[in-house]
């Protein structure tokens, strides 16, 4: 692609930007481009194809030089990293001077994204600042700003070191979802005048801060994800905009809105977006000739690549989402503008979001405003003194959207989850440039004739060491159900076995194989490791019974479940299986 790119840049670029527009493809003359088209030399076909022929090559530009499509700036801009350094400078002096712990912990996401180390000063007080609200009161739950912490610490210890923080990240989590209101958004605390309703700023940030969550490997109830989903496409205005507090359609036909707002609105479209994707709504499998014998789990490094993600069973109406989307798109496009009159800062590091979970969905944006040009800017002539930027969130948020703006955060965030890029691993390992020949299995770079069929995977499970069996064992956990049924049949009696394993890795890796499967004769041993000791292994448990019975919500246990819960939840298991299997038995 750097090749291809370069090769465009060079050879087609100056004649098609010449050809195409007399007055050039360039500058501030491209990016009002399509609108300007009168100015056309050449008419009909010839003058479509060299459009698009300028379009691929700026667009390959872009990609070699990391920018937006046809944008000026770029994170790597000088004069992006001055803006950027000034904005680092007064967060190291005055990161922690917001009481508020989420201020902290926006401070220290900044700092991170920014390129400082996890040791930095602002960065550990940060930590410690969330560590002390821990474990969270329903006293302190019932503070006003409480869904905008818990979010933003979330997102920040996601991106400082999701194994590292892992319980404070899950208890967090567990915090937000306590604080979901029945109709599915977030709000305003009992006893305030609006807490009926949904807020529209506190339900987007709740939902980024999930995002980060699952794809950091924590769980989170599907049913969490889809109230949120509804509340979005139930609180938006016929325009396509959202408003401060949700007003709730009774027949998801949109209703009319109040006190509408683009920042607000830029953050419910980008939360729809992430709603996208994390219900896993058109994705598309690469399937390569030479590649068709091997389990889709297995990838070249080129392709999309995930970072340890949790499952997450979302269910949404993609047609409604997907109308609601549109609807959004159209309000933006009517509507779009750099400087709003509210919350500006805050409405930066939403527009950044939301063209990067637009991109990743639906591809290269051709006629997409210069947003991230006109940022730049504008960031660049609202910049105090000190380096700060405020506007109505305070100086140290609106100083750290504005750096996650310039540094586009979520791209960082979206590649971290999703690819590794030329030469890198996950982790940041590094690969050979020539990755022609090389997949990553579990974590490891192998060579593609080491795996080259289905049964080369499958006889790794006779290997004596148990760590080298779990490691295929949890490729196996990603296998389609077609495949997962294919190993089940050749190798049930090895992960029977692992599934008893004393070895805990053991056991979830061998009962998510099984769950993928989908064999109904597993189920005993399913229900027996419901009483496993470890809670992980018993909602690994539960959640492949689920998928073999389809029954998503109806038996448990819950997540946070008692023993009491847990020995209901096996007989209740069990009282199935016999319905269906009467002659069934369970071993003590």
């Amino acid at each position: 692609m750097q090749f291809m790119g370069s090769w465009i840049t060079r050879t087609l670029l100056p004649t098609a930007a010449t050809a195409v527009i007399d007055r050039g493809i360039s500058g501030e003359t491209f990016r009002m481009w399509p609108r300007d088209r009168s100015s056309a030399v050449l008419y009909g076909q010839d003058r479509k194809v060299l459009q698009w022929i300028a379009v691929l090559a700026l667009w390959a530009g872009c990609l070699v030089e990391g920018r937006t499509f046809g944008s000026r700036y770029s994170p790597e801009s000088p004069e992006v990293q001055a803006i950027v350094e000034r904005a680092v400078a007064f967060l190291e002096k005055e990161g922690l001077s917001d009481d508020r712990f989420g201020a902290a912990s926006l401070a220290g996401l900044a700092l991170l994204k920014a390129g400082k180390e996890p040791t930095h000063p602002v960065v550990q007080s940060a930590v410690d600042r969330v560590r002390k609200r821990l474990p969270l009161s329903d006293h302190e739950l019932s503070t006003t700003d409480m869904v905008y912490s818990l979010s933003a610490s979330i997102i920040f210890l996601c991106e400082l070191d999701p194994v590292a923080y892992r319980r404070e990240i899950q208890e967090l989590v567990n915090g937000l979802r306590r604080l979901q209101k029945p109709h599915g958004g977030w709000g305003y605390p009992s006893g305030h005048r609006y807490e009926q309703y949904g807020d529209t700023s506190m339900t987007q940030f709740a939902t980024l801060a999930l995002w980060e969550a699952v794809r950091a490997g924590i769980p989170v109830p599907g049913n969490v994800i889809s109230a949120a989903a509804a509340w979005f496409v139930r609180t938006q205005d016929p325009s396509g905009a959202w408003g401060y507090q949700g007003n709730l359609s009774p027949d998801w036909t949109p209703v009319r809105q109040t006190d509408i707002r683009h920042s607000v609105s830029t953050a419910a479209l980008a939360s729809l977006y992430i709603i996208w994707d994390l219900a896993g709504l058109g994705k598309k499998e690469n399937k390569d000739t030479e590649e068709s014998s091997l389990p889709s789990v297995i990838r070249e490094v080129r392709r999309e690549q995930t970072f340890g993600p949790a499952e997450v069973q979302v269910r949404v109406d993609a047609k409604l989402l997907q109308m609601a989307i549109a609807r959004g798109k159209a309000w933006f496009q009517a509507n779009y503008r750099i400087d709003p009159p509210r919350f500006r800062y805050y409405y930066l590091y939403a527009l950044e979001r939301m063209w990067t979970f637009r991109e990743l969905i639906e591809g290269p944006i051709p006629d997409a405003p210069p947003w991230y040009d006109q940022g730049v800017e504008f960031l660049r002539q609202t910049q105090q003194q000190n380096g700060s930027w405020f506007h109505e969130c305070g100086n140290v948020p609106d100083t750290a959207f504005g750096i996650l703006f310039l540094v586009r955060s979520m791209k960082k965030s979206v590649e971290r989850v999703r690819s590794f890029g030329e030469g890198t691993l996950i982790g940041g390992r590094g690969l050979p440039k020539n990755t022609s020949q090389v997949v990553v299995v579990g974590g490891q770079v192998l060579a593609k004739p080491e795996l080259a069929n289905l049964e080369k995977l499958l006889s790794a499970l006779d290997a004596e060491d148990v760590e080298e069996r779990v490691d295929v064992l949890e490729l196996l956990g990603e296998l389609s159900a077609e495949e997962a049924a294919r190993v089940v049949s050749r190798q049930g009696q090895k992960l029977l076995a692992l599934a008893g394993s004393p070895a805990k890795e053991a056991k979830i890796a061998a009962i998510r194989a099984l769950g993928r499967s989908g064999a109904m004769e597993h189920v005993p041993v399913l229900i027996h490791a419901l009483g496993d000791a470890d809670p992980e292994v018993v909602l690994e448990a539960r959640n492949a019974l689920r998928r073999i019975s389809r029954r998503w919500e109806d038996f448990g246990p819950p997540d946070d479940f008692t023993p009491d819960q847990q020995r209901e939840a096996i007989r209740l298991w069990q009282e199935w299986y016999l319905s269906i299997c009467p002659n069934a038995e369970f071993a003590e």
